[in-house]
């Protein structure tokens, strides 16, 4: 029994990893459950066993990627000295990066995809304000560190502050994702650093 459900957690970590990928190549208007069988090399019968439907496969294989993104960050965060030095490294992981880049856009195809969905699925709007809170909820995390080691200084609610910033990156993500060429990525990047250390008050230069 024991081994049965690890096989079963197993086949649904693979599907989602194709999905992953298959969504990012393709978009989800674009793909297919077929696509994704095809992918992973299962029947789209099983697929279906897993996921009742398009929209809950996009949802959950946002959720999984970002669980890898937080995993990432994490690992990241435990290296960094200082919490003005966590948030430029959790602002380089989370913007885009350039397309001659291996970890490329990351999680961002999907993320569009969710926003577009959610604009009409109640459902999937609510899920999405909760992964979305989770990266706020990072970014205040490091804001608190920062006062409480003297880097930051006090004043404006944290987390109201991580909110502002978490906005601040979707917004310059966007604008990267769409190439506009007034958003080149490691401009981009200091810009956003600048414009977070401002909102936090702390010195930028």
């Amino acid at each position: 029994m024991e081994a049965e459900a690890t096989t079963r957690s197993r086949r649904r970590l693979d599907v989602l990893d194709a999905a992953v990928r298959v969504l990012s190549e393709r978009g989800f208007a674009q793909t297919r459950v077929a696509d994704i069988a095809e992918r992973c090399g299962i029947s789209p019968s099983l697929i279906h066993y897993y996921f009742d439907s398009r929209e809950q496969l996009l949802l959950q294989t946002l959720a999984y990627a970002n669980d890898q993104f937080f995993l990432r960050l994490t690992r990241q965060l435990r290296t960094e000295r200082t919490a003005r030095h966590q948030l430029e490294a959790l602002i380089t992981l989370a913007l885009p990066r350039a397309p001659d880049d291996p970890a490329g856009v990351g999680d961002w195809d999907l993320w569009l995809d969710v926003w577009v969905q959610s604009l009409r699925n109640p459902d999937m709007a609510r899920e999405r304000e909760i992964l979305e809170r989770r990266f706020r909820l990072t970014i205040r995390d490091i804001i608190e560190r920062g006062r409480t080691s003297g880097e930051f200084p006090g004043g404006e609610d944290s987390r109201l502050l991580g909110t502002r910033i978490g906005a601040v990156i979707d917004g310059m993500a966007v604008q990267m994702l769409l190439n506009d060429a007034d958003f080149p990525p490691d401009a981009t990047r200091d810009l956003c650093v600048k414009l977070s250390l401002a909102l936090i008050g702390s010195r930028v230069g």
